[in-house]
């Protein structure tokens, strides 16, 4: 997936990234999604800005943010479970939905270190520090893939991206193993 990633010089700003009409982008059933995870779950905004923050505002995925990309994907799995009449969803089912295709969505897409040109500086997911913090001059940096164990990333970006009510409802129903194994999650 590496390949598809590039870097933009000139990203849009935070703001206009995480936008409901971005995100959604004219998708009646994304808005949906949207407007019923950010009412269900009252931070919810505060889980896409980590997602922001920690993958940054500069890595695109064709003509938008990654960010945007993993917002819309996993929106678009939370739809399909909200709207189903099979049986009755508790939120915390959910939530479940939403997050473990947010988790497969980031280990797929987001698996990536960036290195200065000259070649001192990397970052990657290990680094205290978010990619938005830690940018710099976008004109020097090249995309690379990220060598680390599946179960230490998936470890890694679920304590770094989601939120401590979200994490506390996760495993209060025994969910979190689902996101922090290898080869597992939600399948819906």
């Amino acid at each position: 997936m590496i390949d598809k990633l590039k870097i933009k010089n000139n990203p849009e700003s935070d703001k206009k990234i995480l936008s409901k009409n971005n995100i959604c982008d004219g998708d009646s059933k994304r808005q949906d999604a949207f407007e019923h995870f950010t009412v269900q779950w009252i931070n919810a905004e505060d889980l896409f800005q980590r997602l922001l923050n920690l993958f940054g505002r500069f890595i695109y995925l064709g003509d938008k943010p990654v960010v945007v990309t993993l917002i819309q994907e996993s929106l678009d799995t939370y739809f399909n479970a909200i709207t189903r009449n099979d049986r009755y969803y508790y939120p915390h089912e959910h939530l479940h939905v939403l997050l473990s295709a947010l988790m497969e969505k980031v280990f797929n897409y987001c698996k990536f270190q960036i290195i200065r040109k000259e070649g001192k500086a990397v970052w990657g997911i290990q680094q205290t520090e978010a990619l938005n913090d830690w940018q710099g001059d976008v004109d020097i940096l090249q995309l690379k893939n990220l060598k680390i164990s599946e179960k230490e990333f998936k470890a890694i970006s679920y304590d770094k991206i989601v939120l401590k009510n979200m994490k506390q409802v996760m495993k209060r129903f025994n969910y979190e193993s689902s996101y922090l194994a290898p080869g597992l999650g939600h399948r819906s």
